[in-house]
């Protein structure tokens, strides 16, 4: 992906606000990194993986807001350069202000070759307007190879030269910048461009150095289908617009790079709604109109239930179930009319249904006539609770087996059972108890084993859960 334009961050705005109210925005540096693109700028408190502070800003202020420009560190390693970020200092500390990422595109920045080694600098242009109506721009980032500076400073240093040798003493001051304000204004107050040439140069320049000049100037009202305008795009490809950018008002007499980057802007917003819509065929819902659509939905589904239909908890007693299978037998009564478990559905307890256990797997030995507690378990939430438990002694056919609940402080029962021993082998033994037994988060409930075969008998296995019910 391509830079897609500095995307103003919710600390750049809440930063921007504050600005507003206290006439000031301090832009502390330009950080680069090389993360990979996040799924939200707007949400970006930092760079993913920032590398590099640049410190040494110079702030030039344009007619939209100002130009940062830095120059990227000499450092002693090579690094992609794929994220981009501005900080500013604010009365809650530094904030990220606006964030951008070119994903795939990043540059490779060379600084361990010396003859590859790359200089370069930056320039970021934000535009910054009043509160209710604020937009940032998309970064004109430029990449200033310091050779090829040179160079045009040297064609540029010729041209000079060449100009030198002109004498244009007799226009303006005299001065190069004076014979431009004064052919400006001499073809501001003339309707022939011509006549305002021939004024102010005179004889200086020559007749096919004027109809030069004159066949490349435009007219008010020419066709300007082959002028083109250089401006900060912050359009997108189809499916690349990840999400709405605010877009400042188009002024009249704005300039025509600032226009188009607006429009441009909108452009990929208009694709990112496009994006959102989707591709799916709805020409046959509600005339195949988005409106439409989301009319005809509403009215279907306004017509399946409403507040006399709706079964809630004051009217469940009176519901009736309609509901059979395909021979016409009733089916159970706890479903509805689509097969949905009643209570699961219209009466959902996200803390009902939730059980704590615990088992015995290490044989435990239980003395003659002796309760023993084998197994505890801890309810985590207060409620009332119901109580399953068993045992499982080993082989033994005299006496009886008894497994018995308690309470926290074991001495009250929640219920027990007992049995006499299995003649066939060994006796397994299962308690329930249910009722209005209201346990404490943080209580425990016991699970004790007796029996009375004459001698030391062992356990072999046991279990123990409770299970919520409200």
């Amino acid at each position: 992906m391509a830079w897609t334009g500095l995307t103003l961050t919710v600390d750049g705005r809440n930063a921007l606000n504050q600005a507003q109210m206290n006439n000031r925005l301090c832009f502390k540096a330009i950080v680069i990194g090389d993360g990979n693109p996040p799924g939200n700028f707007g949400t970006q408190k930092s760079l993913v993986h920032p590398l590099y502070e640049l410190t040494d800003l110079k702030v030039d202020m344009t007619d939209e807001g100002c130009a940062l420009t830095a120059d990227f560190p000499a450092v002693d390693a090579d690094y992609y350069f794929r994220e981009i970020g501005v900080i500013v200092a604010t009365e809650d500390g530094d904030k990220l202000y606006v964030y951008d990422n070119c994903g795939d595109d990043a540059q490779y920045i060379v600084s361990t070759t010396g003859a590859e080694r790359t200089q370069k600098r930056i320039r970021l242009y934000l535009t910054i307007s009043d509160v209710a109506d604020v937009a940032v721009s998309a970064p004109a980032i430029l990449y200033v190879d310091y050779d090829e500076y040179e160079k045009d400073i040297e064609e540029l240093n010729q041209k000079i030269d060449v100009l030198g040798t002109n004498d244009i003493s007799g226009i303006g001051d005299g001065s190069v910048t004076g014979a431009l304000t004064a052919l400006k204004e001499s073809t501001s107050n003339n309707e022939d461009a011509l006549i305002a040439l021939e004024q102010v140069m005179g004889t200086k320049a020559g007749q096919a150095e004027t109809e030069s000049a004159l066949a490349r100037k435009l007219d008010k009202t020419g066709d300007a289908k082959d002028t083109t305008v250089t401006f900060a795009s912050a359009d997108v490809a189809d499916g690349g617009a990840g999400a709405w950018t605010s877009v400042g008002k188009l002024s009249t007499g704005e300039k025509l790079g600032s226009a188009f980057n607006k429009v441009s802007m909108m452009f990929k917003n208009i694709r990112y709604l496009y994006k959102m819509l989707g591709t799916t065929n709805i020409s046959a819902i509600g005339g195949g109109t988005v409106t439409g659509a989301i009319s005809k939905l509403n009215t279907d589904l306004g017509g399946k239930q409403n507040a006399a239909t709706a079964i809630n908890t004051s009217n469940i007693g009176s519901q009736r179930v309609n509901y059979a299978t395909s021979s016409g037998t009733a089916t159970k009564a706890t479903q509805d009319g689509n097969g949905r478990n009643i209570v699961n559905t219209y009466l959902p307890k996200s803390d009902t249904g939730v059980y704590y256990g615990a088992s015995l797997t290490t044989a435990k030995s239980i003395p003659n006539d002796v309760e023993i507690e084998i197994l505890t378990v801890t309810a985590a939430v207060t409620g009332i609770y119901m109580i399953l438990g068993q045992v499982n002694f080993v082989s033994n056919k005299t006496g009886l087996r008894y497994i018995l609940f308690k309470n926290n402080a074991a001495d009250g029962s929640f219920g027990g059972v007992q049995v006499g021993a299995s003649q066939s082998g060994k006796t397994q033994v299962q308690a329930f108890g249910v009722g209005a037994y209201a346990i404490g988060a943080g209580e425990k409930v016991r699970l004790y084993a007796k029996q009375n075969s004459g001698a030391a008998l062992n356990v072999s296995t046991a279990y123990m859960s409770l299970v919520r019910l409200k």
